[in-house]
């Protein structure tokens, strides 16, 4: 049933007297929208923001410079290796098979341990880390919970070195 062209012309009027409330509904039914299309680790680098606000969860405000892999001096992080290896993994398995809902089937699963090393994220770490504030917070309180014991969490290796059978 359509609208008699009065209630157009009143909708119109008030989107016109009300611009910005307007412009908020529109940016959130857009924004939404791309949130939900767009798969985790979907973007070019996501794995190095995610880098970063787990750098800051850790109170890392300032990323100091190491050596990257290459030689070159940049700068970067000391993050846990497995922590490199499932961003990997993750934005490997969201490029390739667009299926990033495989990474639910690793909720529960015991916080993995290990050496730290220099993991290069030059691009985001000069970011300032107001910026990192929301997933920093919730990585914060995800790695606290994570390091209380939890009946549903078994032994885990990181993504990395688990086997395909797994997937």
């Amino acid at each position: 049933m359509a609208l008699p062209p009065s209630r157009w012309r009143e909708m119109r009027d008030q989107i016109i007297a009300r611009p910005r409330a307007s412009f908020v509904v529109v940016a959130c039914v857009i924004g939404l929208t791309a949130v939900l299309l767009n798969p985790a680790f979907g973007g070019y680098d996501e794995g190095d923001h995610f880098a970063r606000a787990w750098q800051i969860s850790g109170g890392t405000l300032i990323s100091p410079s190491g050596t990257g892999s290459n030689g070159v001096s940049t700068h970067g992080g000391l993050l846990p290796i497995w922590l490199y290896t499932d961003i990997a993994v993750l934005k490997f398995t969201s490029e390739r098979t667009h299926d990033s809902a495989k990474a639910l089937l690793h909720l529960g699963d015991a916080t993995p341990s290990g050496r730290e090393e220099f993991i290069p994220f030059a691009a985001t770490a000069s970011y300032s880390p107001i910026a990192y504030v929301g997933a920093s917070a919730g990585i914060r309180i995800g790695r606290s919970l994570a390091s209380q014991p939890s009946p549903c969490s078994g032994s885990r290796e990181p993504l990395g070195s688990v086997s395909t059978s797994r997937s």
